[in-house]
Parts: structure tokens; sequence; C-alpha cells
């Protein structure tokens, strides 16, 4: 089995700290823009989207960071960085999985018979309406077994398939590989139709909570500005969410 100090990111090797306050903080002090990848065993200010702390048991996780440097991506475009990444670590933990799959919970949490077992923190650099970097940190549960009281909904693959032989390297190194393929690829690939066709419970109902109160809509996919689409049952009015904030998913 490939240990981790033999892998490389788009030839750079990658990084393993035993331990770091944040891998995505890590690679925001690189200075240069060279594909570059940073794992830690364990995170001491791990962070999720929109400032949440991401909490991960130490050794027990794959929690790391990579930079990447797009080709003339527009800040309009950005989503598909959010899409191409988590259609990666879907491809993957299927992989593992089969012939059981996961689904992604709109923007980019990686779900699995209802509970999360990853989610995303993207960070561009922008100039001039360009990305001229992006810094993207993955958090996937791996091992852990006992999470935080407020997050009732997570899991880990250990736990939901306790009869498979999970190993962390095994899973960075497909990643890896699917990563180096698709990057380079990124503004040719379509990634919204695959996107949609990867979206937890689409063409189907869901409940979504707001200021205390339970809507129920029609899951009809991301647009081509990767915005959530829904229909309201009641009155058949369409919704466009841009933000994970704005509502509660209730499963």
């Amino acid at each position: 089995m490939t240990s981790i100090s033999e892998l490389t990111f788009f030839g750079t090797p990658v990084v393993h700290l035993e331990e770091i306050n944040s891998t995505n903080e890590y690679l925001k002090n690189v200075t240069n823009h060279t594909p570059m990848l940073v794992i830690a065993d364990y995170q001491t200010k791990g962070r999720g989207q929109y400032g949440k702390v991401w909490e991960s048991a130490s050794n027990q996780n794959l929690t790391f960071s990579f930079q990447w440097q797009p080709y003339n991506l527009k800040v309009e475009e950005g989503y598909k960085i959010s899409q191409l990444v988590s259609l990666v670590i879907l491809e993957t933990i299927n992989h593992f999985i089969a012939p059981n799959r996961a689904s992604i919970k709109w923007p980019n949490d990686i779900i699995i018979k209802n509970k999360k077992v990853c989610g995303l923190l993207i960070e561009p650099s922008i100039q001039n309406n360009l990305i001229q970097k992006v810094i993207v940190g993955i958090g996937l549960n791996v091992h852990q077994t006992h999470f935080p009281g407020n997050m009732t909904n997570a899991s880990s693959l250990s736990s939901l398939f306790p009869d498979k032989n999970w190993q962390i390297n095994a899973l960075l190194k497909k990643m890896i590989t699917s990563f180096e393929m698709q990057l380079p690829i990124l503004q040719n690939i379509d990634t919204r139709q695959l996107f949609n066709s990867n979206l937890l419970e689409i063409k189907e109902i869901v409940t979504l909570k707001k200021n205390n109160e339970l809507m129920q809509y029609i899951n009809l996919g991301v647009n081509k500005d990767g915005f959530w689409i829904l229909k309201n049952l009641s009155n058949n009015e369409i919704l466009t969410i841009a933000s994970s904030q704005e509502f509660e998913y209730v499963y």
C-alpha cells in the first residue's frame, strides 16, 4: 500500500503534518501558486463554511487542503470548482462502497444514508474578475465514531460500513489521481449535468426550515450559475437559493 510520504500532487510531494491549526491557513501563507497539497493528522482549528468549526478527532479522519491555479476561470464560473471537487470526492467514496452510493447535498456536502460524512471549504483569490488561486479544504470522516452534540447528522465511513477496511492513504491517493485528471480540464467539463444527476433527492420533495417554518419543495437541481432551484409545493413558485445559510435542510 502506498504511504502518504510517497504521494505527490501534480508532481509536488504531499506535505504531511502531525498537527496544524488549519491546512487552509497553512496554504494561505504559501506565496507561490504551484499546485500543492497538505494533509494533517489533526487540525486544532479546522474550519467549515461561513466560519463554522469543523470538529475532527485526531488521526481518525482525512483532513487536507490543496491549492491550485485555474486557467482563465472567471469569478462567475467559480461554482464549477465546488461542483468538480464534490464529484471527485463522490467518485472516490462510491468506488469503495459500491453497490451503495453517496449523494451531494447542495452546495457540496457528501451524504450517505442521510448522514454527512464530508464537507468542503473553498477560498479563492480573485484579481481582475479571474480566480488566480483557489484553496480547497476537505474534511472526510473515516474512523471517527463520536461527534459533538451539535453534529447530530454526522457519521463516518467506518461507522456506516464497518465491514470494510478503511485506509486514509488509499482514499487520498484515489482522490489525487482524479484531481490531477479533471482539474486541468475543468472549463471543458459539464459539471452541472453530472452534479445534478448526483444531487440528493433530485426531482423529489425536500423539506427546508427557515425562521422555524417548514416548507416543502420539489428539488429541480442547480441552474447554469450554480444556484439551487426549487419549486414550492403549495403555490408552484420557483425559489432560487444562492447560499446554504438561507435555510436548514430537514431529513
